[in-house]
């Protein structure tokens, strides 16, 4: 006996992985057993579909639409033969290329019942219809309920983020009044500040102007004018002597007790005639503070005059010789009266050399640089002889005279 065909109803979702099947199947029975999984979450399958069944006795067989595995709107179905379910441990695996399924979904058949060979199989019943719409309603019931379930935990989740932002936002706004009555503090600390900068500008100003009006009589020195209105700190020169206004006056001359004395007139000297040339020579007519007679020195005399400074850089504490320390030095470290500069640079653009020619195209003097990480060496050659080596210092910006 055979039974009529009946429909192995499988519900699953487009995320199920694996599930199972655990009703009837005789391993008599043939040509009987339809497969047909339904994707209850989808409305229609594209692509195409792979089942790929193992057997308990380590054999495996694919299936596609070649062999009459056939999609039709959110369905997969397929004959099983005979020969897939004559011994228990039927397992099927389902796959999609080029599809909205992405999945892979493993089927278990437990229910495989195998029937000895010449043992008389009773007639079976068609399979009711009902059963199979009331498994399909009951799978979709389990699946609605697992999304309720989700739901509701994402809701739960939700919920709690409500709260936590809620509490954020009583934070913040407790923050906000905090930070705002800051804000006041703050700003009445800016208002008083400007105000007491404003006072502080007026008294600049105030002082400003005085100092420019006091610049200003500082600046005035003149004859003395009966008819000019002098202010304080305005100086004049009366009969030879010069003063300096203690007061706002007109018409009051000098000297007084509103004039401030700077300076007397001198007595007036012995007039005399200067001749040089000698020693003893006298400028007849200037008078020393002693009362002596000034005489007029010779130039060697001047050459000889002591250097008194004694910080004095110069090697000799003579006049002379610290004129021509002068000019030798100028000629060694400084431009050259008449030459003309030709520099020569490196091929980084650095210097190389400065050559100071005259008129004739002869080197009177050479400077030669020697680059380092933070240093550049210099040295100067007067007519062929080192004068000077300086090293300037790039991080210091200070140069080393050796």
């Amino acid at each position: 006996m055979s039974l009529a065909n009946k429909t192995i109803a499988i519900p699953v979702s487009s995320t199920t992985a694996k599930t199972s099947y655990s009703g009837a199947i005789r391993s008599s029975d043939t040509g009987a057993y339809i497969l047909e999984i339904t994707w209850l979450d989808v409305d229609a399958i594209t692509g195409t579909c792979q089942l790929h069944f193992t057997l308990a006795d380590g054999t495996s067989a694919d299936r596609d639409a070649s062999d009459g595995v056939a999609i039709s709107g959110k369905k997969v179905t397929y004959t099983l033969e005979p020969a897939l379910y004559a011994a228990k441990g039927l397992k099927c695996w389902v796959q999609f290329i080029n599809s909205n399924l992405y999945t892979p979904l493993q089927i278990e058949f437990g229910g495989i019942e195998v029937v000895p060979g010449g043992t008389a199989v009773p007639a079976a019943e068609p399979y009711p219809s009902w059963v199979a719409a009331e498994k399909l309603v009951e799978a979709a019931r389990v699946i609605a309920e697992s999304g309720r379930v989700t739901a509701e935990g994402l809701r739960v989740i939700a919920e709690g983020g409500r709260v936590s932002a809620e509490d954020l936002r009583v934070i913040a706004a407790s923050s906000q009044a905090s930070a705002e009555a800051l804000r006041v503090i703050a700003e009445g600390s800016r208002v008083t500040a400007e105000g007491l900068r404003v006072t502080a500008e007026g008294g600049r100003v105030s002082a400003e102007n005085g100092r420019v009006s006091a610049e200003s009589a500082r600046n005035v020195y003149e004859a003395y004018n009966p008819a000019t209105p002098y202010v304080i700190g305005n100086k004049v020169s009366s009969g030879g002597s010069s003063y300096r206004s203690l007061a706002n006056q007109t018409g009051v001359a000098p000297p007084g007790a509103t004039w401030l004395l700077i300076a007397s007139k001198g007595d007036t000297g012995d007039a005399g005639t200067i001749t040089a040339g000698s020693t003893n020579t006298t400028m007849t007519g200037l008078v020393a503070g002693d009362g002596s007679k000034i005489q007029a020195p010779t130039a060697a005399q001047v050459d000889d005059l002591p250097i008194t400074d004694p910080n004095s850089h110069f090697t000799t504490d003579k006049v002379g010789s610290a004129i021509q320390q002068i000019g030798s030095q100028l000629a060694q470290t400084g431009y050259i009266h008449g030459t003309t500069q030709v520099p020569t640079f490196n091929p980084d653009g650095t210097i190389l050399k400065i050559e100071h020619k005259d008129s004739g195209d002869a080197v009177i003097r050479l400077d030669e640089f020697t680059h380092a990480t933070n240093t550049i060496t210099e040295t100067r050659k007067l007519n062929g002889v080192l004068v000077a080596t300086l090293t300037h210092h790039l991080d210091t910006l200070q140069t080393e005279v050796v």
